[in-house]
């Protein structure tokens, strides 16, 4: 053992270290380097180089099972996310440790080196063209941003906020955000009228609010000044994508209602007819689907919020088994070629164990979705759930999903039930 300042640091693992570690993905990095002459040059990073750095934090666990087999559990706040394909090697032009982390059902993993205490390397979208963000990661640090007291007396911001997103450009949209708090530790979500941010974790520091979520697919970073009960910032999807926010302190939040922002517009029956991986026609005139309820999962497997409701219908159908009502899903994805298309869709259901069948729609956008299913308005977000009667008609479009970070979980599941009671009792 050597001893890191509090930390104490593992001997060499024929893996990665088991324990808690602190990862960043770079959103833009601060490169200065320190030289100091020698016989061998010694360089090393600026030592202050988080605070000249824009990055989205997460904690991580490495464990291992029964087996042996290693796993890479990410923390978000309350959720625990699991990742058991890592692999771990040498690198024999360099005899660099490497490792290298499937991100499953997601097409996308985490690789590089790692030296007893750190890691370094990228986390890679592999459905997406050349997309990536610097990541490194250091052992035994539990904090998200910055070390603090846990009992530090810090600004308050618990509760509901309406908040707006996209204050920079020509479609800014609302949303909702839900936020406790505990010493200067804050958890929480944002919902929108597409679907929620899932779990954020974060900090107050000083007079500013810093919330972070990785979840393998996306990487969010919001941070906001705290002016009273105002909130006024950036907020920062991956490598890509930023936009202003603003937010105000409230005692509920109003957001539109799922089932009113997309409706049928047709009587004309929807009979599907999308091909499954295994090449199975999925056709709601099949005997399959007679004098059934279809609910009709319009997904992408590059979806947070679709694998949150795709685990939903699984558990909830297993408790609660019902013969009158069938699920499949209409996957829209980012690869081009058909091949890979299938593929994802095949990945997705079989790491999920899905009970249900799910089918190829097109590609990964709302046009794509919507032309598709010409009966309703329009696919305003992934997912959407289509409720389709025994008689082949659209009778309900719920757009998006509140997930379990929500406040509004448990209403959905209420609303849920309500409906099938009121599509499946016999007349």
């Amino acid at each position: 053992m050597t001893l890191w300042g509090c930390v104490n640091i593992p001997n060499r693992y024929e893996e990665i270290a088991p324990g808690p570690w602190r990862g960043l993905l770079f959103i833009n990095q601060h490169k200065e380097l320190i030289v100091t002459e020698g016989r061998k040059k010694d360089v090393k990073r600026d030592v202050d180089y988080e605070s000249k750095s824009n990055f989205v934090a997460f904690n991580f666990e490495i464990s291992s099972r029964a087996d042996g087999k290693q796993i890479f559990t990410v923390i978000n706040g309350e959720e625990r996310m699991e990742f058991d394909e890592i692999y771990f090697g040498r690198d024999i032009r360099t005899g660099d440790d490497t490792f290298y982390i499937k991100l499953s059902p997601y097409d996308a993993c985490l690789k590089g080196i790692v030296e007893g205490d750190k890691m370094k390397g990228y986390w890679m979208v592999l459905d997406k063209p050349n997309y990536s963000m610097e990541f490194e990661a250091r052992y035994g640090y539990t904090h998200r941003f910055k070390k603090s007291r846990p009992d530090s007396n810090s600004i308050k911001v618990q509760g509901q906020y309406q908040a707006q997103f996209g204050l920079d450009t020509d479609n800014p949209y609302p949303a909702v955000g839900e936020f406790k708090q505990s010493g200067d530790r804050v958890t929480g979500t944002f919902r929108t009228e597409s679907g929620d941010f899932r779990y954020l974790d974060g900090q107050v520091i000083s007079e500013e609010l810093w919330l972070s979520t990785f979840d393998g697919a996306h990487a969010f970073l919001f941070r906001a000044q705290i002016e009273g009960d105002s909130l006024h910032g950036m907020f920062y999807s991956g490598i890509h994508h930023k936009t202003q926010w603003s937010a105000r302190r409230v005692e509920q939040g109003i957001l539109m209602h799922a089932d009113s922002i997309s409706k049928a517009v047709s009587s004309a029956p929807f009979y599907f007819g999308f091909e499954t991986p295994d090449g199975k026609l999925l056709d709601f005139r099949n005997k399959e689907f007679e004098n059934k309820i279809k609910l009709v999962q319009v997904m992408g497997s590059w979806c947070p919020n679709c694998l949150d409701e795709a685990v939903f219908f699984k558990e909830y159908f297993r408790e609660h088994p019902n013969e009158q009502v069938v699920v499949v899903g209409l996957s829209f994805e980012r690869h081009q070629e058909r091949e890979k298309a299938m593929k994802r869709i095949s990945d997705f259901k079989s790491k999920l164990q899905l009970p249900y069948d799910i089918a190829l729609g097109g590609r990964a956008n709302r046009d794509s979705a919507a032309a598709a299913i010409p009966q309703i308005s329009g696919v305003m977000a992934f997912p959407t759930m289509i409720v389709v009667d025994k008689d082949n008609r659209i009778v309900k479009v719920h757009t998006g999903f509140d997930g379990p970070a929500t406040s509004k979980f448990r209403d959905f599941i209420l609303e849920f039930e309500a409906m099938l009671s009121k599509y499946t009792r016999n007349e």
